[in-house]
């Protein structure tokens, strides 16, 4: 798949990773949906973009919420007649140091729904534009922290 034609969903696209993989897609030519929950730092990704040979949207959806990401994947397909790639980025650091027995049930959710729910959710949702394409590529991403 060419990178100027290509129709690529990049979740946690507003900072790290994320951002870094949605800016150079966008500078090969790729449409990109950059999805976050950082509503500033996508709006500077975006802005960013602007001048690249590609097209990056912006769209605020939270990778922990299966509607907002079914919601983000039906946008790309009206708006590009299908989708190519998934690259999930999205994920949360904390706790990591913390005595399990301090460790609290609200960040293990936080956790575990960004990181590992979200990105199910992700490809649950982009995985039937792409089997009906016949083709297309899942990436989930994840760093050495994990």
């Amino acid at each position: 798949m060419e990178p100027r034609s290509a129709r690529i969903l990049v979740t946690g696209a507003a900072s790290g990773i994320g951002r870094s993989a949605a800016i150079l897609l966008a500078h090969r030519g790729a449409r990109v949906l950059a999805l976050d929950v950082a509503d500033e730092a996508g709006a500077a990704l975006a802005a960013e973009a602007a001048g690249t040979p590609g097209e990056l949207v912006y769209r605020h959806a939270d990778v922990t919420d299966e509607r907002q990401l079914r919601d983000a994947v039906a946008d790309a397909v009206a708006r590009w007649d299908g989708i190519d790639a998934l690259v999930t980025v999205a994920g949360v650091m904390r706790g990591q140091l913390q005595d399990i027995r301090t460790f609290d049930e609200a960040t293990w959710d936080l956790v575990v729904d960004t990181n590992l729910k979200g990105a199910f959710l992700a490809a649950k949702h982009a995985a039937g534009p792409m089997l009906a394409a016949g083709r297309g590529t899942i990436v989930l991403v994840g760093s050495k922290a994990g």
